[in-house]
């Protein structure tokens, strides 16, 4: 009788353990769910609690930041200088995912026609008017500009964003749908941060067009699960193991979405056949700045190339040495257009 009330407890006690765990999974993992991967829940403002930069990282100096403070305004003002030029010569667009979501974006064309197109994609908990100061460049340059919302952004539909795992197969839509319109269309695609994930992972796809002459990419991760990592320590000072997983186990069946493995951007790299351009600065502690080098590596082909400035926080080498930036990317384009 007491062997039998002993294994009894043992099992009660087991009980409660497991209903403990699973019940602070579902707590704690859906509230880094909602945080991450729903738009507006607390991801999009970043404030880190550790001064500990990750691993590899430099630190970003004053003088820095003030050569990116006001090239931002510059670029500003030219952004609605552009918009306002380009008024007439704007299209609304929209299509449908493969999942039924519709996402919505906008092409600028060129006054006199043109087969030169660049695909611009946006970055994390933002919209495509991110993208704009990249835009107005290549419009610079006579491309045709096509930019849209990803996924649960914007005027996108979509209740998660899913950092380039379902991304990837929104932007062959884009690209199936431009060339649909354009058949003749040489197409670069450029993204950053998310988007550069986006771009990354679908240049791996099988049936990523043929028409893609570059992907340009800036500030792009290794793995979803890698970045997220980064940025739950520099964020909340906390270490993977639980807080991670327990987020991962979630995404499953909110998000459908398998972070463990969906995510690893350097296996679609290895799996690419397009031209790539890996922009990263130094100071990126966002997207911590090794892992371009990782990306780089990864790309199995000779056409590729690293672009790497000094003192550049998450995105923000086109405002750090925004003449390089762009003479570095057209440059690369030219090469391989």
């Amino acid at each position: 009788m007491k062997k039998y009330f002993t294994k009894k407890r043992i099992g009660i006690i087991f009980s409660i353990l497991f209903t403990f765990i699973v019940l602070l999974t579902i707590f704690v993992g859906n509230y880094f769910v909602s945080y991450a991967l729903v738009p507006n829940s607390g991801g999009q403002d970043r404030e880190p609690v550790t001064d500990v930069l990750p691993s590899g990282v430099e630190t970003k100096g004053e003088s820095a930041e003030q050569i990116i403070v006001e090239t931002k305004k510059s670029e500003d003002q030219l952004v609605d200088e552009w918009l306002v030029d380009t008024e007439d010569l704007k299209e609304e667009i929209e299509i449908t995912s493969y999942d039924d979501l519709t996402l919505r974006g906008h092409i600028f064309y060129q006054e006199e026609p043109s087969d030169d197109w660049v695909v611009v994609v946006h970055g994390y908990q933002v919209s495509e008017e991110n993208m704009y100061p990249v835009a107005h460049h290549y419009y610079e340059q006579g491309y045709n500009v096509l930019s849209y919302d990803q996924r649960s952004m914007g005027q996108s539909e979509g209740e998660y964003l899913t950092m380039g795992i379902k991304e990837k197969y929104d932007l062959v839509s884009w690209l199936g749908e431009l060339i649909k319109r354009h058949p003749k269309a040489k197409i670069v695609t450029h993204g950053q941060s998310m988007g550069s994930g986006t771009v990354l992972m679908a240049s791996g796809l099988e049936n990523f067009p043929e028409e893609v002459v570059a992907v340009i990419s800036d500030s792009g991760y290794t793995s979803v699960w890698d970045v997220f990592e980064s940025e739950l320590y520099q964020r909340f000072e906390l270490p993977a193991f639980p807080a991670l997983y327990m987020a991962g186990a979630v995404a499953v069946p909110r998000a459908d979405i398998n972070l463990f493995n969906d995510g690893i951007t350097t296996d679609w790299v290895a799996k690419s056949k397009t031209p790539t351009l890996f922009i990263h600065g130094t100071a990126d502690d966002f997207v911590p700045s090794p892992m371009v080098y990782e990306l780089y590596d990864a790309h199995p082909t000779s056409e590729k190339e690293t672009f790497i400035v000094e003192g550049a926080g998450h995105t923000e080498s086109k405002f750090l040495e925004p003449e390089l930036y762009y003479q570095t990317v057209f440059s690369f384009i030219d090469y391989y257009k």
